[in-house]
């Protein structure tokens, strides 16, 4: 294809974008998530994300105690891979993790730069929505969501405090892509990519930090299911399913204090649901009560759609 415009989102110092001779040039200075659009719409149909990985740092040693080290390769781990308190899961880069992780206690670390997928349990979730759907259901995809919920189905599940997952990709994912309920999680320079149509980014505990992400899911990106939480310097790709932040869903809870603060959203599609027209959305709420939360410096590219949308 010859090029003759390109664009970049975001727009950041230090990251240019430019055109010699039919070709796309990008020089990039710094960390970072980034989209080129090339030739208009056309970019908005294969998109081009350069993902500028900052240096690792305390790369764990391969045969060190508690290290679950990965190295270059493909490596099937199963369903429910078991990793222990204190224990470190490695992804080197040029690693394909094929499985989902079950983290049990504290102080789990998830880093590297390979990539986890979980697509034998999302091929089991679309064949299992296609039968519904043959049986004549209407909402496949409900079928098994709470069921789904309550056994902590999860491409990565952990029920402990301070945890850490770390500059990996994790794509291919059939339910919530991370999980944790345990408080003090942070997310940090984490690649989230699945487009699976009830398929969810993050739901975190207590006083969760998720900084320097990227995010194309194709269901809502964050729950804020729990109080506290600082969302910044993400960049968002968002799809036509639900909202980018879903502040409540059918459950009954109060949480305050989220700070969603220096991030940017991509628009995919302006032909999108109802419900997910808002950014961030509060539906089919049974009491549920969101005090002190601030949304500052946000940047939105495309049809900027509704801020958020309140569906009772």
């Amino acid at each position: 294809i010859h090029a003759t415009e390109v664009e970049l989102r975001p727009e950041t110092a230090g990251v240019q974008a430019s055109i010699v001779d039919g070709k796309v040039h990008v020089r990039i200075q710094r960390p970072g998530q980034y989209f080129v659009r090339i030739n208009g719409k056309h970019g908005m149909d294969h998109p081009l994300f350069l993902f500028a990985n900052p240096p690792e740092k305390d790369v764990p040693e391969e045969g060190a105690d508690g290290v679950h080290y990965f190295g270059p390769g493909v490596h099937k781990i199963g369903t429910k891979y078991r990793v222990g308190p204190g224990e470190t899961v490695y992804l080197a880069g040029g690693a394909m993790l094929l499985g989902s992780l079950h983290c049990e206690g504290d102080n789990v670390r998830i880093c590297g730069r390979g990539v986890l997928s979980d697509r034998k349990q999302m091929m089991a979730r679309i064949n299992q929505a296609n039968s519904e759907r043959r049986a004549g259901n209407k909402q496949p995809w409900n079928r098994n969501h709470d069921q789904w919920f309550a056994d902590k189905v999860a491409t990565i599940y952990g029920s402990g405090k301070d945890a850490l997952v770390e500059g990996i990709t994790v794509i291919e994912s059939p339910f919530y892509m991370i999980r944790f309920s345990g408080p003090n999680t942070t997310v940090r320079n984490v690649k989230l990519i699945s487009d699976l149509y009830n398929n969810n980014g993050i739901v975190a505990g207590t006083s969760h930090t998720i900084i320097d992400c990227f995010f194309k899911v194709e269901d809502d990106v964050f729950c804020w299911m729990s109080p506290i939480s600082e969302t910044r310097n993400c960049v968002i790709w968002k799809q036509t399913n639900a909202c980018v932040a879903q502040l409540g869903y059918g459950y009954s809870y109060k949480t305050y204090n989220h700070l969603f603060i220096d991030n940017s959203i991509i628009v995919d599609q302006t032909n999108v649901q109802n419900m997910a027209r808002g950014l961030f959305g509060l539906a089919s709420s049974i009491g549920t009560e969101f005090t002190n939360c601030l949304i500052e410096n946000l940047r939105v590219y495309g049809d900027t759609l509704n801020l958020s949308l309140i569906h009772i």
